[in-house]
């Protein structure tokens, strides 16, 4: 586990694997947030092994931001605008305004200022781009952190472009 999310098919696999010799059951420990693996299948609830979660933790859903997707033309030729579309999801209980900011390397191309609403909802942002160079540009996405977010990992996205000659 890397400690962002309960992996419950985890539990239901050391079961299967150790063929329930000795199992008299399972306590499982999460804050029921974040989910993963496979899920509790008819076979598993037939062998009669009981299944013990303890929920902890706050009743509140989990504040995260995430760069969803970034949709960029592969190709572009020099001195074109392309545009760089980005999604941004929000989830848990959020009423606030964040930056997304688009680099090329270490260099900021724009910022564009939003409001979150949560609950699952998505924001589209549109950066327009004019390449001056030839060859590959790669372009990061990100969305700044929250006070009481769970997860920074998910706040930033590559996307890379070919950039051609715009003569030959």
């Amino acid at each position: 586990m890397d400690g962002i999310s309960t992996n419950i098919g985890l539990v239901l696999n050391h079961m299967e694997e150790s063929n329930y010799q000795g199992i008299a059951g399972a306590v499982l420990f999460t804050d029921g947030q974040v989910n993963m693996g496979s899920g509790i299948l008819a076979e598993e609830m037939q062998k009669k092994i009981p299944i013990h979660i303890v929920g902890v933790g706050d009743a509140n859903p989990m504040v995260d931001l995430e760069v969803y997707s970034v949709d960029a033309p592969p190709l572009v030729i020099k001195g074109d605008e392309a545009d760089l579309n980005v999604n941004i999801l929000s989830h848990g209980q959020i009423n606030e305004r964040c930056n997304v900011t688009l680099y090329q390397g270490n260099k900021l191309i724009g910022s564009k200022v939003i409001s979150l609403s949560g609950e699952g909802s998505q924001e589209k942002v549109r950066f327009r781009l004019k390449p001056s160079k030839t060859g590959e540009a790669n372009y990061r996405v990100q969305v700044n952190a929250l006070a009481e977010e769970i997860n920074i990992k998910n706040n930033k996205q590559t996307v890379q472009i070919q950039v051609l000659k715009d003569e030959y």
